[in-house]
């Protein structure tokens, strides 16, 4: 009895899927950095097996941003020759 209530009450592990990341992206848009009310925003509208504290919701926007950047340099990177900064900064002439 007591193990099918413990079954019944475990949180899930949550993943953050798309939907998720957008709600997170249009809290901060809206909310700045208020994190607390940002997590508990998304506590209300996702499952109510799953608890995002507010921890989870900076890392993982921080975690984002940080990708996003990276994906930026490298779009740059392979459409704009590494010479063309040497260059027009005036190193070579």
């Amino acid at each position: 009895m007591y193990l099918q209530m413990a079954a019944q009450t475990q949180r899930q592990c949550f993943r953050w899927h798309a939907n998720a990341e957008m709600l997170l992206c249009k809290g901060v848009m809206a909310l700045k950095d208020d994190w607390e009310k940002i997590s508990d925003d998304l506590n209300s509208v996702l499952s109510p097996r799953v608890k995002i504290t507010r921890r989870n919701c900076k890392e993982h926007f921080e975690s984002m941003i940080t990708k996003f950047r990276a994906g930026e340099r490298a779009k740059i990177a392979k459409w704009v020759p590494y010479n063309f900064f040497i260059i027009q900064i005036g190193l070579v002439t």
